[in-house]
């Protein structure tokens, strides 16, 4: 079941004794936020992935990496209307005598290099190409408690959610949008993320709404970790092992906290056969990772220097 950052909060209090106090708060929300980037690190980088467009410059090798970028997954350029993928190339060696041969104009690029805070490619890009770059990211901080104030119609196969009472605004993009129990305040719908925000009373899921249309709905508008949903509750686990080490200085109830986090079993009472043979039969993390060892990155990533042919020879071609 998906989780807000609201209901990961709530969670935490709960599990801290009713601590609602303002420092506690604060202390869940930013260990919250830790833990949620610990645990996607643990797991395959497709979680993580998006892609992004930018333009080449006539003349220039170097780009700065996007914003929370974590590790390239590849790039490619468009000319016209052929895509070129690029290689990476890992050793520095290779790539000082790469640059220090002549090419011919109109080289099209094949290779980009990571630096610490930019990447090359080469050949050095003659004109202004399209050139996409797919890359995984860290966990984005959540900062914005759910938002649930005014009604909405949510209509049957389309994608706009009208709002009566409401204020959305344009930092709602990406968020997730559900209807709510009028009482609880709970979702009791499937969960959508807004593609983006329209106006005060408008926003447009990134699919349809896919159930029966309602008027005058309560709603809830959240942010959420991006991490499979059977997940997300491990982040307040996790940050409740960190309040009661640190906040608290509770070690045993740190240690019940730390079992649920790795293996979703307070006590770990299992056989010691049991847990040699399946770490992640409780569940937690290790479950997690388990259910999604499977499921790995798309990217070829060459740990080693290139070996390098004496004789090696930089072919390019000229584009007409």
């Amino acid at each position: 079941m998906r989780q807000t950052f609201s209901d990961l909060i709530t969670i935490c209090q709960n599990g801290a004794g009713k601590d609602t106090s303002t420092a506690s708060q604060t202390f869940f929300k930013q260990r919250i936020n830790s833990r949620a980037e610990f645990i996607l690190a643990k797991l395959p980088s497709h979680f993580s992935e998006i892609t992004k467009t930018f333009s080449t410059v006539e003349d220039q090798q170097y780009y700065h990496y996007p914003p929370n970028i974590k590790e390239i997954e590849g790039i490619k350029i468009t000319i016209g209307s052929v895509d070129y993928t690029l290689t990476s190339e890992v050793s520095l060696k290779k790539w000082n005598k790469m640059n220090a041969l002549s090419i011919q104009a109109g080289a099209v690029p094949t290779t980009y290099f990571k630096r610490q805070r930019d990447f090359g490619i080469y050949p050095i890009p003659q004109d202004a190409y399209t050139a996409t770059i797919d890359y995984s990211i860290r966990a984005g901080g959540m900062t914005a408690t759910d938002y649930t104030t005014g009604t909405v119609t949510a209509t049957e196969n389309d994608a706009t959610i009208t709002g009566s009472g409401t204020t959305f605004t344009a930092t709602m993009d990406e968020r997730w949008f559900s209807l709510a129990d009028a009482t609880s305040g709970d979702s009791r719908g499937s969960w959508y993320r807004i593609g983006s925000f329209t106006s005060t009373t408008a926003l447009e899921l990134e699919t349809v709404f896919e159930e029966t249309t309602e008027a005058g709905a309560s709603f809830i508008v959240g942010e959420s970790p991006e991490l499979p949903e059977e997940g997300h509750e491990l982040c307040a686990h996790g940050a409740l092992v960190d309040y009661f080490l640190g906040f608290r200085q509770s070690p045993n109830r740190a240690k019940v906290w730390s079992n649920m986090f790795w293996t979703g079993d307070p006590d770990i009472k299992r056989s010691q056969a049991e847990l040699s043979s399946k770490p992640w039969a409780g569940g937690g993390l290790l479950g997690l990772i388990n259910d999604y060892r499977d499921r790995d990155s798309s990217q070829l990533i060459k740990r080693g220097p290139s070996k390098e042919d004496p004789r090696m020879k930089v072919w390019a071609t000229t584009l007409t």
